[in-house]
């Protein structure tokens, strides 16, 4: 048994007896002491146990355990493990796996629908199980059908069963349920399903538990059966071979006299024998009756169906015997007599054995299976519209099974392996089927599906002007059935493609499918903008006195204008600068092609249309500067004037002027030339005002009248004249007003007359002169 040792960090092993006198365990030295023997099993050599998912193996001597190694790797985690007869360890946890001691080869037997506590064991044959419920009973072969053999209380549970030999011919399974810091030892009855009681206590707690008789074994001799087989190598000879159950002591086997260890006979004739079985512990002694056997044929026959195309050929043996114990021997495998064997082709022979119920030989053939001649099946023929070409057909010949290889060919020139040609225009096709043992002939039609298919249509709209232009395929009944691929996308039929620049589209007609029905290039030509004159304007120049400029506006489009005026200038502004008055054809064009658009256009004289412009210029005397102004139009303030390319207000006065000649441009406030002025200055001659002493007027054109005499300079000039009783005849500002000698439209006497002026002069000093005129008639 295994005990974990917590001192140590490992588990102990001990030796258990079960006496009349109660039980006694012997601690064993092992040669592991750190390792976990966990769950353990054993035979009469060796001991085995679980670490993890590695099973480990040590030889087993009295009271020491020797020679401790890893057995295999790699195995599935497990709290319970046993050894069968078979040399098989059987572990589980919620699976029952196997694994053959001698060449590790292991298996999954099954999913249990009980669950392992500790232990398993075998007893007589069948696995049995510690569960929770109780003891289990293992199905092998079907774990999840497993069954409650002998249940247990619920307070109870066992951490180990073991099957332990307990008499000759007799095996005992024992339960361990801890208790505390012990172990309780509990009888079960098996045969009764029945737990009997516990029979002893260990002092400390145990893991595992496993005997030399776990495996089914027992002490003593157990007779399972004697197998009688004829010796095939002698006619009338037999052998014998003693089976006996499991067993711990080796065994003497003695017929007639002749004795050996294991227990087969040879050669021998038909009579009744005495067999005696012993052991250590032992004996078994009965009679054995050997009957006569011989090598007899039986009556039997055999039929062949040959080979035909792929169906394989059959041979069916039969007998007239009932129930013969003859056996058909084929491939190392026995068959009934009466059995049939297909799946044969006729490429060898076949060879069967006859033999008897011992397994001897007794008769055998060799038999060949022929072929026969394998006809063209010829199925029919699929006429379809190839999927990735236009208008093109696919044929494809179809064939029931079979082997033979087939040579498909149309119109005598394309072979094929495979029966299907692609790439079909529409019209007949001879096809032809070749195999080695046969031809088959035959027209085929490709249609034309280009008739076929529905009369596609599409409707377009060219790009006009800023327009954009548009293509939709026309709906139809049924074309939903169909789609328009468009580069590299897939539309609905009666998708409409808009935005669309001149050019040529490439469109794919598909099937719901996918597959290519037709193809369309569709040309979207460019249609011109109609020219549109929205409006001409004539304007001045505003920086050129007497000229005028044209301007046409037209609405935008996605072209180029072309302007032209008078045949001669052209430009794709519209503006044409610096015109002289006069008429002027245009025309426009685009470069979309449309017919283009003629108007003429006057440009007026704008000299005629400038205002009336007074310049008031005063000459520079002595050593005053000259001074010029304007009187513009109706209102100075309407206009500008420019000057040595200053604008001043039109009402500007240019004083400190010397002689010489300036020039004036007249502007309108938008800062536009409407007249251009040429003022001349010239110095004038420091002169005082003077006037005559005498005057007649009298008409002849020499001194009519009174007034200051050429040449005279003078500024706030007044001028009164009186007769000789101070009567103020005549009186005037303007310096050169003449008095006529009137006074109030009549004409004054001859005599002397008084004047008096008052005036400033050139040089800005105030001057009063007086003096007489003499009036003469």
């Amino acid at each position: 048994m295994s005990s974990y040792n917590y001192n140590k960090g490992g588990s102990d092993i001990y030796k258990v007896d079960i006496t009349s006198e109660g039980v006694k365990s012997t601690k064993i030295v092992d040669c592991s002491p750190r390792d976990q023997y966990f769950s353990i099993a054993m035979n009469k050599s060796n001991l085995f146990w679980l670490n993890g998912s590695q099973i480990y193996v040590a030889d087993v001597k009295e009271n020491t355990i020797e020679n401790c190694r890893l057995l295999f790797s790699g195995m599935s985690g497990s709290n319970s493990l046993t050894l069968g007869a078979d040399n098989k360890l059987y572990y589980c946890s919620g699976y029952l796996f196997s694994t053959d001691i001698n060449t590790g080869k292991s298996e999954a037997l099954g999913l249990l629908n009980y669950s392992p506590t500790g232990d398993i064991c075998f007893y007589k044959k069948d696995l049995y199980m510690a569960a929770y419920q109780g003891i289990v009973k293992i199905n092998v072969k079907e774990p999840n059908k497993s069954t409650l053999h002998i249940p247990l209380p619920a307070n109870m549970s066992l951490y180990g069963i073991v099957s332990v030999s307990t008499g000759v011919r007799k095996n005992t399974v024992y339960g361990l349920a801890n208790s505390g810091a012990q172990t309780n030892i509990i009888e079960f009855d098996m045969a009764n399903q029945k737990m009997v009681g516990v029979v002893g206590t260990l002092p400390y707690n145990v893991l595992d538990a496993a005997s030399m008789v776990e495996d089914g074994s027992i002490l003593g001799i157990e007779l399972d059966r004697v197998d009688i087989n004829q010796d095939c190598a002698s006619a009338n000879l037999a052998n014998v071979d003693v089976v006996t159950a499991p067993h711990l002591e080796d065994f003497t086997y003695t017929l007639n006299g002749v004795t050996n260890s294991t227990g087969k006979f040879v050669g021998l004739s038909k009579g009744q024998y005495t067999l005696s079985i012993t052991s250590a512990s032992d004996s078994y002694t009965t009679t054995v009756d050997v009957p006569e056997v011989n090598l007899i044929k039986p009556v039997y026959n055999w039929q062949i169906r040959n080979q035909l195309c792929e169906t394989l050929g059959e041979i069916n043996f039969s007998t007239p015997e009932q129930n013969s114990t003859y056996q058909l021997r084929y491939d190392g495998k026995l068959y009934p007599l009466n059995s049939t064997f297909t799946n044969l082709s006729s490429v060898r022979p076949y060879h069967f054995e006859i033999v008897n119920k011992y397994g001897c030989k007794v008769d055998e053939q060799d038999i060949v299976v022929g072929q026969d001649k394998c006809q063209i099946k010829f199925d029919k023929v699929d006429v379809v519209q190839q999927c990735d070409a236009f208008h093109k057909g696919v044929i494809s010949i179809l064939t029931k099974p079979h082997s033979a290889a087939y040579t498909y060919t149309l119109n005598n020139t394309i072979n094929s392996s495979t029966g299907v040609f692609k790439d079909l225009a529409a019209g007949a096709y001879p096809v032809k089927i070749t195999s080695d043992e046969d031809v088959f002939e035959n027209t085929v039609i490709v249609p034309d599906y280009k008739q076929l298919q529905p009369n596609f249509s599409f409707t377009k709209v060219n790009p006009a002007c800023a327009n954009k232009g548009a293509i939709q395929f026309n709906a139809f009944a049924g074309s939903d059935n169909y789609k328009i691929k468009f580069k590299n996308d897939v539309f609905p039929y009666d998708y409409k493609f808009t935005n669309l620049e001149v050019g040529n589209y490439h469109f794919v007609v598909l099937s719901k499918e996918g597959c290519l029905i037709d193809e369309y290039d569709v040309a979207l030509i460019y249609e011109p903008c109609p020219i549109i004159i929205s409006n001409i304007e004539t304007i001045q120049e505003c920086n050129v006195l007497g000229k005028g400029f044209i301007r046409i506006d037209c609405p935008p489009i996605p072209e180029t204008y072309t302007f032209t005026l008078n045949n001669a200038v052209s430009n794709s502004t519209g503006v044409f600068n610096l015109l002289k008055p006069g008429s002027y054809n245009i025309e426009v064009k685009a470069s979309g092609g449309a017919p283009a658009a003629y108007r003429t256009v006057i440009v007026p004289d704008y000299s005629l249309t400038k205002p009336i412009t007074i310049v008031n210029a005063k000459n520079p005397v002595c050593d005053l500067t000259g001074e010029i102004s304007f009187l513009i139009g109706n209102h100075s303030a309407d206009y500008n004037i420019r000057y040595n390319g200053v604008v001043y207000p039109g009402n500007y006065i240019f004083s400190g002027l010397y002689e010489g000649n300036y020039t004036f441009s007249i502007l309108k406030l938008n800062g536009c030339i409407v007249d251009e002025l040429d003022v001349a200055l010239e110095t004038e001659a420091c002169n005082d005002i003077s006037f005559p002493t005498a005057f007649s007027p009298n008409s002849d054109n020499i001194n009519d009248s009174f007034k200051a005499k050429e040449g005279s300079r003078a500024f706030n000039f007044q001028l009164q004249i009186f007769d000789r009783r101070g009567v103020i005849v005549f009186s005037s500002n303007k310096l050169y007003d003449a008095w006529n000698g009137d006074y109030k439209g009549a004409p004054l006497p001859v005599g002397v007359y008084f004047w008096t002026a008052s005036f400033t002069t050139q040089e800005n000093k105030k001057i009063i002169k007086k003096g007489s005129v003499t009036l003469i008639r």
